[in-house]
């Protein structure tokens, strides 16, 4: 059997685990931010094909079917590589169990990353879409005769 030997997959991914943990907080929360985003991508698609399926299919076997396609977003997730809590934990663990980094930039790691990967969830369109819609009732309210420009928030001054 042809192949790496174990030893050197170890020590590669002791290298990726300390440069993770040696990122600049700036850097992780972009990441996990966009592991955020990507994870929405994930439900939206699974949504998507899961309703068009139902219309031909019975329901559960459009979401099952559908189901396989939730992996998506682990492809943008690792192609992009984002950021998620959840996701390859065990290559930061191993250099801070290794000795090649600390416990607390293993902490500030998960932190900033679960902070951020909820906050590229977050940021939906859907939530970005009601929260645009309720600020344009309210400026309706406030002031009727705005045009549809100011209330869509494109007029910095509207």
């Amino acid at each position: 059997m042809s192949g790496r030997d174990p030893a050197e997959i170890w020590e590669t991914s002791l290298d990726e685990g300390e440069r993770r943990l040696g990122r600049h907080w700036t850097g992780l929360a972009a990441t996990g931010f966009g592991g955020g985003i990507d994870v929405f991508f994930s439900v939206l698609v699974l949504a998507i094909v899961s309703g068009g399926l139902h219309e031909v299919l019975p329901e559960q076997t459009a979401h099952v079917i559908a189901s396989l396609t939730f992996g998506v977003g682990f492809v943008f997730i690792t192609l992009g590589r984002a950021e998620l809590f959840t996701e390859n934990f065990l290559v930061p663990v191993g250099a801070v169990w290794a000795g090649r980094s600390g416990v607390g930039r293993l902490l500030r790691m998960w932190v900033v990353t679960l902070v951020f990967n909820f906050a590229g969830l977050r940021c939906s369109p859907r939530s970005s879409r009601s929260r645009a819609s309720s600020s344009r009732r309210r400026s309706r309210q406030r002031a009727p005769w705005r045009t549809r420009w100011g209330t869509a928030g494109l007029c910095p001054r509207c």
